[in-house]
């Protein structure tokens, strides 16, 4: 087994859920023009994300380390690339419905078993946090990427829906190394994986492999119901535990935060700026700021503890908020700026907060994680997603409604006020963590 390539790989596969991840929001507005609907009826597909992601990350919490990785990815790649192919070809909004529900899947999958594979090749928390930063940073960049890819054909004066042709050819390499890599270990297998050795690989080899897996698949696909049912019951059984609670809250005020943050943006752009397509700039100098800071705290991790620099990136961002939120509301006006060079001092507090805020989420992940026996680590990384992404579907009309009643310098400050409940619960919980060999052992 070549550990580095076994990151190497999940890093890339998650790279590329990623990427459909974040494509979301580009396939909502262009579908309004490429398939004729009103801008109500494409949002649909926001909604199947959420829901996908939400019901997966119950049911497949346990089926991701008790089926073969290979016949797993196999099982979520190839319908995703199969309807990346058609989307460009067939003119109905059923295709990407359908891509959306796998790319919920796929995501899911994706999170898990990388975090696992993290898991299981290092055994330094800071180190573990460190590439679970950087595995979190390219969430960030698909983000630039994908919107990068889309204005790029924009430019060209080609259809956006190409973007999901470049997808396809990614999740083709993805199951060529998925064929190639050795996912065998010397002393323990991976994700209970059992690979034959072969010689030359061939097109046929792997027509023969993916054609066997899906086989063997539906032949057991009642015993895989039953483990996704055993799975779902695990995943609700964890909350009879307050440390379960307490974790809970804590990525509750996370993702308050989060979705506010990116509420801001537009809502104090409407506020200064008189450019109506400057936001999609700002979004993106807030996501740069976020790939860059989690790169750095990757680097930071490997020197300090993790529980620092969780602590240290809370505090430097409540800083900067009130600092921001103070000079924004002495500024009088609007403005018109040709170029970003223009912008108000106070935006560029958009990828400094950006900047100090990354490395929580990760960072906090990591701190729960690695205090987890690994027989829980699967169902704890699913409970991070479910908490993290209800939240955010529900959080997101409660934002919008605080930043249409009030100020908008005043609505960024009380929007942000859970992060302050964040560090206070940060400083307990973590401390109630450390003071404890295993989480599975206070069950």
């Amino acid at each position: 087994m070549n550990k580095d390539k076994i990151i190497l790989f999940v890093f890339f596969v998650y790279f590329i859920i990623a990427l459909l991840v974040h494509s979301v929001f580009i396939t909502i507005e262009q579908s309004i023009y490429t398939y004729a609907i009103e801008k109500s009826k494409s949002s649909i597909l926001l909604v199947i994300k959420y829901l996908s992601i939400i019901l997966f990350s119950i049911f497949f919490c346990e089926l991701t380390v008790k089926v073969s990785y290979r016949k797993l990815m196999a099982f979520v790649l190839i319908p995703i690339g199969f309807l990346c192919v058609l989307i460009p070809l067939l003119n109905n909004f059923l295709f990407p419905q359908l891509l959306y529900f796998f790319v919920g899947l796929g995501f899911v999958v994706a999170r898990i078993t990388a975090y696992h594979f993290i898991g299981q090749v290092t055994n330094h928390g800071g180190i573990f946090a460190s590439l679970i930063n950087r595995l979190e940073a390219l969430f960030m960049l698909a983000f630039i990427v994908s919107w990068l890819l889309a204005g790029g054909f924009a430019m060209l004066g080609w259809t956006w829906t190409y973007f999901f042709w470049v997808i396809a050819g990614f999740i083709t390499i993805a199951m060529l190394l998925l064929y190639h890599i050795d996912f065998t270990g010397t002393e323990e297998e991976v994700l209970e994986i059992q690979v034959a050795q072969k010689g030359k690989t061939t097109f046929k080899d792997i027509f023969y492999y993916l054609s066997n897996s899906f086989l063997k698949f539906y032949k057991s696909f009642g015993v895989y119901l039953l483990k996704m049912f055993y799975g779902s019951i695990t995943f609700f059984s964890i909350f009879q535990h307050a440390m379960i609670w307490m974790l809970v809250l804590n990525l509750g005020f996370l993702s308050m935060v989060q979705v506010h943050f990116t509420q801001w943006i537009p809502a104090i752009s409407k506020q200064y700026l008189s450019n109506l397509n400057i936001n999609i700039y700002l979004m993106l100098l807030a996501f740069a700021g976020l790939f860059l800071g989690r790169i750095f705290a990757s680097f930071v991790l490997r020197i300090f503890r993790p529980f620092y620099v969780l602590i240290a990136s809370i505090i430097s961002c409540i800083i900067i908020v009130f600092i921001t939120a103070y000079y924004a509301n002495d500024y009088g006006g609007m403005v018109q700026i040709s170029h970003l060079s223009e912008l108000p001092s106070f935006f560029w507090a958009i990828p400094l907060i950006s900047f100090s805020w990354s490395p929580v989420m990760p960072t906090l992940s990591a701190i729960i994680l690695s205090n987890v026996d690994r027989q829980r680590l699967s169902t704890i990384t699913a409970l991070i997603i479910f908490v993290i992404f209800i939240v955010e579907a529900a959080w997101v009309g409660v934002s919008a409604s605080i930043f249409a009643g009030l100020n908008v310098n005043v609505a960024f400050v009380l929007g942000m006020l859970p992060i302050v409940l964040l560090l206070i619960l940060s400083i307990l919980f973590i401390n109630d963590i450390k003071s404890k060999e295993k989480i599975n052992t206070s069950f």
